[in-house]
């Protein structure tokens, strides 16, 4: 079986705030998430 290993950098979660979008029709969540994140220059 394969193995995928993520290695994250240290991120302080004093106040963290999630953002979800699910796709749906057109994938509108995501897309609308995708922009948020590269707006507001979020890491994730």
């Amino acid at each position: 079986m394969a193995r995928i290993a993520r290695r994250l950098d240290d991120v302080s979660l004093d106040s963290p705030t999630l953002v979800e979008g699910f796709p749906g029709v057109g994938l509108v969540g995501k897309i609308v998430v995708d922009h948020l994140i590269e707006y507001l220059d979020i890491d994730h």
